[in-house]
């Protein structure tokens, strides 16, 4: 029986919703043990599927980051290095660490999480290792060469 008006609708999903957790809760109670030891049994069986999962998600969304600030071409905004391996994501105006404890992130997949659901800010560019790295010292002054 479909329900049309739009108050007796939600009015019933409530209270489907509270019996339905508390049966739930219940059958909880009663099977802890064997829903427990099901959940250990799949959580053990598909681990190595999990983890390649895992990995091809944070592989894909690195791989939509960079391609956005690198503009499709996969390389180093300095050098044009293209192993994807090395590229990183740099803030262009040196406050990377700053601007990650502003916005209680830590470096690596939530930071990317964080640049797409910010729509891609402007002021980030694509930097291998060596030139970012290369880029810290010279704004830090720690450069002690020619």
């Amino acid at each position: 029986m479909p329900l049309k008006d739009k108050e007796a609708k939600k009015a019933y999903m409530q209270e489907w919703r509270r019996t339905h957790n508390a049966y739930i809760k219940k059958y909880y109670a009663e099977h802890k043990e064997k829903i427990q030891a099901a959940n250990k049994k799949c959580y053990t069986e598909n681990r190595s599927a999990r983890l390649q999962n895992r990995h091809r998600k944070r592989w894909s969304l690195k791989l939509r980051v960079l391609s956005y600030y690198s503009q499709g071409t996969l390389r180093c905004n300095s050098c044009g290095e293209e192993d994807i391996k090395v590229l990183q994501i740099d803030h262009v105006n040196g406050d990377g660490n700053e601007h990650r404890r502003t916005i209680g992130l830590r470096s690596g997949t939530m930071f990317y999480h964080w640049l797409e659901k910010q729509d891609y800010p402007k002021e980030f560019q694509v930097l291998c290792a060596n030139c970012n790295l290369r880029k810290l010292y010279y704004e830090r002054n720690w450069y002690v060469g020619d």
